[in-house]
């Protein structure tokens, strides 16, 4: 029972570490990811929009597409930080736990989105997830957006990134294409935008 309030409260503080803000710049964003380890490079025909308040899952940033047919959305969950913090209210948790939780925050975001949809969790190959994002882990979960973060969308591809001891990302592409073929060319725009260093 305690290993399962530890849990929770880990969760806890990973839903609610992101300050909210009206509207984050790229500028802003790219310093902030630059403090956690990670590069971003704003993709072409994206413009940086409005952080919208909700009780699903707290974001850093969000950019919208051109067609107005795509929102991105970063959150970043780091590591080393929470690790280092003496005064931590997680100090009790070894580095080593926080660095297991990443399929955890998958499963319990996929969930908390989607009002318990239960959706495929697909892992990159190590050597690919390495390669391209410079990640010990990555995964993709697509899913039917059912809570007010999604609101307005039919369809979120959910992006689990993984690097030990620095960071957890959790990027949300949600989107409204009919066709599935113009959803993935879409998608390919932003999907190596936030990346490692």
């Amino acid at each position: 029972m305690n290993q399962i309030k530890t849990f929770l409260g880990v969760l806890f503080f990973f839903f609610s570490c992101v300050s909210y803000s009206q509207v984050v710049t790229q500028e802003e964003f790219k310093k902030e990811a630059a403090s956690f380890g990670l590069n971003f490079t704003m993709p072409e025909g994206y413009n940086a929009v409005e952080i919208i308040k909700n009780p699903d899952l707290n974001y850093s940033f969000a950019m919208l597409n051109k067609e107005g047919k795509m929102q991105v959305r970063y959150s970043i969950f780091p590591i080393k930080k929470e690790a280092d913090n003496k005064d931590s209210q997680y100090k009790t948790i070894a580095s080593a736990n926080l660095n297991a939780m990443y399929e955890h925050l998958t499963i319990a975001t996929v969930a908390n989105l989607s009002k318990g949809q239960i959706s495929e969790i697909n892992p990159f190959p190590k050597e690919a997830v390495m390669k391209e994002f410079n990640a010990d882990y990555g995964s993709t979960t697509t899913f039917r957006p059912d809570s007010n973060y999604g609101k307005g969308y039919n369809v979120a591809l959910l992006i689990t990134l993984h690097k030990e001891n620095v960071a957890d990302v959790i990027i949300v592409m949600l989107a409204n294409y009919e066709k599935s073929d113009d959803f993935y060319n879409a998608m390919l725009i932003p999907f190596h935008a936030l990346t490692f260093k």
